[in-house]
C-alpha cells in the first residue's frame, strides 16, 4: 500500500469526518509535510458559549448557523477548518502534536459572520493529551 500524501489526506479526512459528525470539515493544505504516527496525536477541544449561555435559544438570538473555525499550523499555514453548528457548543480535533493557533467565528446560515473573530494563538497539542479551549461571545462582539 502506499504512503502518498494523497492517500494520508484521505485517510486524516475520513478520520476526522467521523469524529466530528454533524459538522463540516474541510482539509485546506495537501502539502501538509509532517509526518506523524497516531501515537503522535493529540485532541484539541473547544468549547463555546453565548453570552455566557450554553442554550440553542442563544444562537437564535445571535442568528448564528455555526462556528468557523480555522486551525493554524506553527507556520501560519491552515491546517485544517471545521464547521460544527453553533448550539453543539463543542468540538474536538486529534492534530498531530504541535503547536497551533485557531481563529474562531459564529456565521450565520448566508454565510455572514455574526461576531468578530475571536483569535488565541500559542496553543500547545500534546501527544496523548487533551487540551481545552474555552471561548465565549459576548454580546459586545455582535457586528
Amino acid at each position: 500500500m502506499s504512503n502518498s500524501p494523497q492517500l494520508r489526506s484521505l485517510f486524516v479526512l475520513a478520520a476526522l469526518a467521523f469524529g466530528c459528525m454533524g459538522c463540516r470539515v474541510a482539509i485546506v493544505d495537501d502539502d501538509y509535510d509532517y509526518e506523524w504516527r497516531d501515537d503522535d496525536l493529540g485532541t484539541l477541544t473547544v468549547e463555546w458559549s453565548v453570552d455566557d449561555s450554553f442554550d440553542r435559544d442563544a444562537c437564535d438570538d445571535f442568528g448564528a448557523d455555526y462556528l468557523e473555525l480555522i486551525v493554524y499550523d506553527f507556520r501560519g499555514r491552515t491546517a485544517a477548518e471545521y464547521e460544527p453548528r453553533c448550539d453543539d457548543f463543542e468540538v474536538s480535533i486529534d492534530l498531530p502534536a504541535d503547536e497551533y493557533s485557531i481563529d474562531a467565528t459564529l456565521i450565520d446560515r448566508r454565510d455572514r459572520t455574526v461576531t468578530t473573530t475571536v483569535a488565541l494563538d500559542d496553543v500547545d497539542v500534546y501527544d496523548g493529551d487533551e487540551t481545552l479551549l474555552q471561548i465565549d461571545f459576548p454580546v459586545d462582539s455582535l457586528r
